[in-house]
């Protein structure tokens, strides 16, 4: 496989050289990203997947299996549909790394009117909940319903889905399975539980197993074994609590089955996993993994944008949506003038993967275009759209003051504006060469210098400051502020 720095240079292999720098001509080949993507399912072994040569980076997608829809009597089977759990993101891999993936299996979904009148078979037909090829992070068996009748049976649970990344481990919850039906409508079984909660009876990564009936139903409070069992916990990282099983619930006098937990996910501690539980509106459906990554180059930045300096311009510009095969090494940033813009000039900044830089020896009063190509290790990606042109400018050249107006405290300057650099924003004055510069109340002729002390004599600077920066001073000005007359008195009249 060629070196990055060789398939850099392949990349700009259009290039010659002028003047000491590299121009890129038109019709340069660029790599262009594409994405391959790998789909697990469930299989009683687990299966590998190994990072390709040059891969850095893959994005991760694992779901738990799903649980099973409680069995029916007649109110029905439970309401379908449950809550598994889910972790993805992207991760930084190492090629030639190796995944191990353990898929979990759905849970069965419980039988139907398959209670035994016989008290000694009531765990005939337990529903099976679905198992990892680890042998580990299974769901937990859906309970039994009651022995007198013919109701449903709890659902089992999902397993939980893995992968294994050297030591870390990354589990995705198998669902809980769904509660029996017993025979009225308001003792339908319930769906799964949509959170983690703990198995209390056990440390395991295996979900509990569903409440079968005819172990809670032999007291005086609520007689009868009749109705609908309770729904497994599904399997993960710690396994989850089994569902509840409720004996009558309005005019209904039979049991009837909750849906049980979700086994808890785990991220493995690696950053850019995210965990949750997703809801379905299936069931027993086998967990997941998706693998994909992407190949190739990155994309092309976009939103490119500069800011005018003197002899230089300040460019920013969004990273590529697609980073390609591995992580932005670098970004390659090129010049042009806007009045020719197909010949362009790389900029020499060095490496750096900051998405903003500061294009130097530019020439002022130039307007100037610009592009942005992202590298990584499959070399230089497709070039940004051009910027809208940019003009750099050198900061204000001085203004001049034209006349000096005596005011009462104050002093009124008439001036000129700077009759080159870049476009003034606002003006400062210095009083007496060696004041602080002071921001002037307009940016416009006159400019007024209030607060000053009649009959003193002031000299006065100013000068303007733009997006560049600050101008150069005005030549000095002097002026004395004084008051106005005071009112006469008038001491005698005559007539004449």
């Amino acid at each position: 496989m060629p070196s990055a720095s060789s398939r850099r240079i392949a990349a700009f292999a259009a290039t010659i050289t002028v003047g000491g720098l590299l121009v890129s001509m038109p019709g340069a080949a660029q790599a262009v990203p594409g994405v391959v993507t790998q789909t697990y399912g469930y299989s009683v072994s687990t299966q590998t997947f190994t990072v390709p040569a040059g891969i850095t980076q893959l994005t991760l997608a694992l779901a738990g299996g799903e649980g099973g829809q409680g069995g029916t009597d007649a109110a029905g089977p439970s309401v379908p549909g449950g809550y598994q759990g889910v972790v993805s993101g992207t991760i930084a891999v190492t090629p030639g790394q190796t995944l191990t993936i353990a898929v979990g299996q759905g849970g069965t979904s419980g039988a139907g009117g398959a209670g035994s009148s016989d008290p000694a078979h009531y765990t005939d037909g337990t529903t099976p909940g679905g198992v990892n090829p680890l042998g580990a992070y299974s769901g937990g068996n859906g309970g039994v319903a009651g022995f007198q009748g013919s109701s449903g049976y709890g659902a089992g649970g999902g397993a939980a889905t893995v992968v294994t990344i050297g030591a870390t481990t990354i589990v995705a919850g198998g669902a809980g399975g769904a509660g029996g039906s017993g025979q009225y409508p308001a003792t339908k079984g319930r769906a799964p539980a949509s959170s983690f909660v703990a198995r209390a009876d056990a440390v395991s990564s295996s979900g509990q197993q569903g409440i079968t009936v005819a172990t809670v139903c032999n007291n005086a409070a609520s007689p009868g074994c009749d109705g609908g069992g309770g729904g497994a916990g599904g399997g993960g990282v710690v396994g989850g609590a089994q569902g509840d099983v409720q004996f009558g619930s309005g005019t209904s006098n039979e049991w009837y089955g909750y849906g049980g937990y979700p086994g808890q996910n785990s991220t493995g501690g690696i950053g850019g996993l995210s965990a949750d539980y997703q809801y379905y509106p299936d069931d027993a459906a086998n967990g997941s993994v998706v693998v994909s990554y992407t190949t190739g180059a990155p994309g092309a930045p976009t939103a490119v944008s500069g800011v005018a300096g003197d002899t230089s311009v300040a460019l920013s510009w969004t990273p590529p949506a697609s980073v390609g095969e591995s992580a932005i090494s670098d970004y390659v940033v090129q010049y042009a003038l806007a009045s020719t813009p197909t010949t362009w000039i790389t900029f020499t900044d060095g490496v750096s993967t900051v998405p903003s830089t500061t294009v130097t020896g530019l020439a002022d009063g130039t307007a100037y275009v610009f592009q942005v190509m992202a590298v990584n290790t499959a070399g230089s990606g497709a070039a940004s759209v051009a910027s809208s042109s940019v003009t750099p400018m050198g900061v204000p050249s001085n203004p001049t003051i034209t006349s000096v107006t005596a005011q009462d405290g104050a002093l009124s300057l008439a001036f000129t504006s700077p009759s080159s650099g870049s476009t003034p924003t606002s003006y400062e004055y210095q009083l007496n060469s060696s004041g602080p510069w002071l921001t002037a109340s307009t940016s416009t002729s006159p400019l007024q210098i209030s607060g000053l002390t009649n009959g003193t004599l002031y000299t006065v600077q100013i000068r303007a400051n733009s997006v560049v920066g600050e101008g150069a001073a005005s030549p000095s000005s002097s002026g004395t502020p004084e008051a106005l007359p005071g009112a006469p008195s008038i001491s005698s009249t005559s007539t004449g």
